[in-house]
């Protein structure tokens, strides 16, 4: 059982160093006060989003002071998906989904299943209106 323990307790810690390592550079705001990030997690999204035959619309920046962040609605739906420096999210009639910094090792892997989810968010919500 001790030995189990040891075992998780050094697969934390380096999974704690590969996360802090991987996201500690890519929350650096630039002089637009966005960060690498919010940049690269809106690229994907675009990317995929072209894919299926949409895209982001009414994007804006929101700009709290120190807290600025993406905000942008999905072609003609009703899903509005916003991007923090270090959390995603989309919001829409019966959906609201966060993906969280410390949920996901890496950058790449929280863009990817923010983006898998609003693609698949944006599919099922057509296969209804058929």
């Amino acid at each position: 059982m001790l030995e189990r323990l040891r075992d998780w307790n050094r697969r934390r810690k380096e999974w704690n160093a590969q996360h802090e390592a991987s996201w500690t550079p890519v929350k650096i705001r630039g002089a637009d006060g966005l960060t690498p990030f919010q940049r690269s997690c809106e690229g994907v999204l675009s990317a995929a989003l072209s894919g299926v035959g949409s895209r982001l619309s009414n994007r804006t920046i929101e700009t709290p002071q120190g807290n600025e962040w993406i905000r942008a609605t999905i072609g003609d739906t009703d899903l509005v998906v916003w991007i923090h420096d270090d959390t995603v999210g989309i919001d829409g009639r019966g959906v609201t989904r966060r993906f969280e910094e410390w949920d996901y090792r890496t950058p790449e892997d929280c863009a990817a299943a923010f983006t898998a989810y609003v693609v698949a968010t944006i599919k099922s919500t057509r296969a209804r209106a058929v």
